[in-house]
């Protein structure tokens, strides 16, 4: 079975009351790694000696672009000492994609700031939504990016790409030399599509995780953008669920 990370911002609630015991939490039900979200105000050292308590694995942080292009050694020095040779930008504010000028714009940003990161011996990603997939000159704006930025790997979110009305599959063998990681929850089909654990609604998860194992993906993470009920039941059922996959 591929490596189950979880994506910290799932359960922020619990995060925010105290970060330490949320992460004791994630342990206990099993998951052997992390993402990040942010660290609470703890200090790297304080937070890899707990992960190193606890057996678990620091393996991305998102990090916003503005934090990136401010920020970027703090970033970089924080994550190479949890472990993580992946920083991630998980979204991009509407000014950075009104139109094709402020794209690529913000393209030319990512590729100076994934050119530093090879250099420092970090790997960077993309996370994607849906609005990735609306086209501007006929060019989905993931792709510009991509075109820009030559070493930039993609976390797929799999509910968005979905979303976006993409075949989930066959754009993860498309973008098989730049896919890294995965992002897994499953849908409720509704008006608006609705977020659920994963195995509680209609995407098609096993294929999702067949074919990135296939791609050579080695984590994949379960984010729940927002949870139905208490968070840390939700990513226990979206846990249990994904290793009963495996049986």
């Amino acid at each position: 079975m591929i490596n189950i990370g979880l994506q910290l911002y799932t359960i922020r609630d619990e995060c925010e009351k105290d970060f330490m015991s949320a992460i004791k939490k994630v342990a206990a039900i099993g998951y052997k790694g992390l993402e990040f979200a942010g660290y609470y105000g703890i200090s790297a050292q304080v937070l890899r000696k707990a992960m190193d308590d606890l057996q678990l694995k620091a393996v991305n942080t998102h990090v916003s672009l503005r934090r990136m292009e401010s920020d970027f050694d703090e970033e970089v020095e924080y994550a190479k000492i949890l472990g993580m040779d992946t920083i991630t930008i998980p979204y991009l504010e509407l000014e950075d994609r009104l139109d094709r000028d402020s794209l690529l714009k913000t393209a030319e940003s990512i590729a100076r700031i994934d050119q530093k990161c090879k250099d420092n011996g970090i790997q960077l990603c993309y996370h994607n939504h849906d609005f990735e997939f609306e086209k501007i000159n006929g060019e989905y704006i993931l792709d510009i990016l991509i075109y820009k930025a030559k070493y930039l790997k993609l976390e797929l979110d799999t509910f968005w790409t979905s979303y976006a009305g993409l075949d989930t599959v066959l754009y993860m063998q498309k973008k098989n030399s730049r896919l890294i990681y995965l992002h897994l929850k499953d849908m409720i089909k509704d008006e608006k599509p609705i977020f659920a654990e994963i195995g509680e609604g209609c995407l098609d998860i096993k294929s999702y995780l067949k074919t990135a194992i296939e791609c050579g993906v080695e984590w994949v993470f379960v984010e729940q953008d927002v949870c139905n009920t208490q968070s840390i039941e939700c990513v226990k059922k979206s846990f249990n669920n994904l290793r009963s996959f495996d049986k």
